[in-house]
């Protein structure tokens, strides 16, 4: 009985050792083999049958010769025999590069969370580009991922009016707080790095970008960004955010999104690919209760009427009501929603009165 039993506990280990996948691999290079093997004997038979006869196709696979049978079979032993050792071989290359790109990774990351040093850094993101360079598509969203949850983390603390530091437990208390960090340089060195990378036709035009709950200092330039969404609910952009001539493919969340100071720069923008609407779902694509505290900027950007009712608990600067208007008297730089009116707030949304910017500390919206 015990016989028995251990034999079942080899059998069983043998049976896990196998790399299934692999084994899997080669059986269908083989069988590939095997068919161009069969294609090609076809193709040059002398044609005395007809083309599409069973004795044509497969004349690679008959004869009554011997010498021709045997010859035959031990180029298909070897053929077989060196797809095996090939695919093998791609295998095992494949494998070591996935390790040296892990590892590498790691090494980038550990740098990028470095404490002390922002020259570590910044060292670390570019480390990251790097990886995410020459090991192809499946790090490009990865590396995204963490540098945009390195914007998200702590990097600073909040003040009262008072210069005081305070405690933030919810998003929804930022209001009139002032955000001070030190870690200015490794925050626009990352906001350069997806601006870049994330222009049309660039590796990382294809990813998403999770900035919901970031805060960031410097102004953020977004101009021309080419990706397949953004989720920046509860963000704050202490001096504004320019997102001119994006192209966003894909979800768009900014609820309770503040925009302070320099406000936000939406124009130009291809606001009807903002969402993906076949079969998306519009609750991730908002601006309820998003925060316009400073200059906003939504020039020839159309929205779909799908989103009409997506600017619930908005509200926009009263101070720069006025300057909205051109000419002819109509508000050229708010939302335009298509079967809306031009010149009106979107449905749900407000002014409010933020106070007028000083010139020291906004220089407007370029």
């Amino acid at each position: 009985k015990n016989g028995f039993s251990d034999k079942g506990v080899r059998m069983k280990q043998l049976w896990l050792r196998i790399n299934w996948r692999l084994l899997l691999t080669i059986m269908l290079w083989v069988l590939a083999a095997l068919l161009i093997y069969t294609i090609a004997g076809w193709i040059q038979s002398d044609g005395k049958q007809a083309l599409f006869s069973w004795k044509r196709i497969l004349i690679n696979w008959h004869g009554s010769d011997p010498e021709k049978i045997k010859d035959a079979s031990l180029k298909l032993v070897g053929g077989i025999g060196a797809i095996t050792y090939l695919v093998i071989r791609y295998r095992e290359r494949s494998d070591a590069e996935r390790s040296d790109a892990e590892s590498k990774l790691a090494a980038a990351v550990q740098q990028l969370g470095d404490k002390d040093s922002p020259t570590r850094r910044i060292a670390g993101v570019y480390a990251l580009i790097e990886v995410s360079n020459r090991y192809g598509t499946e790090y490009h969203q990865r590396v995204v991922d963490v540098l945009c949850g390195y914007l998200r983390s702590e990097r600073g603390h909040w003040e009262d009016e008072n210069g005081t530091i305070v405690s933030i437990a919810d998003p929804s208390e930022r209001d009139d707080k002032f955000y001070i960090s030190v870690d200015g340089a490794v925050e626009s060195t990352i906001v350069g790095a997806l601006k870049e990378n994330c222009k049309k036709d660039e590796m990382w035009s294809e990813c998403r970008l999770d900035l919901h709950n970031a805060c960031f200092v410097d102004r953020v330039d977004f101009r021309r960004l080419c990706c397949k969404g953004i989720h920046a609910r509860d963000a704050f952009f202490n001096q504004g955010v320019l997102l001119s001539n994006a192209l966003i493919d894909g979800h768009l969340n900014m609820s309770r999104t503040i925009f302070k100071n320099e406000g936000v720069d939406f124009s130009r923008s291809i606001i009807t690919k903002i969402c993906k609407f076949n079969g998306a779902d519009f609750n991730d694509c908002v601006f309820k209760k998003t925060q316009f505290r400073g200059k906003f900027d939504f020039k020839n950007a159309n929205f779909p009427k799908s989103l009409q009712k997506k600017f619930e608990g908005a509200k926009f600067n009263k101070a720069y009501e006025a300057e909205a208007k051109d000419v002819d008297n109509k508000f050229v730089s708010l939302p335009k929603i298509d079967g809306l009116p031009e010149g009106e707030l979107p449905p749900g949304a407000e002014w409010k009165d933020f106070g007028r910017l000083s010139h020291s500390n906004s220089s407007g919206i370029e």
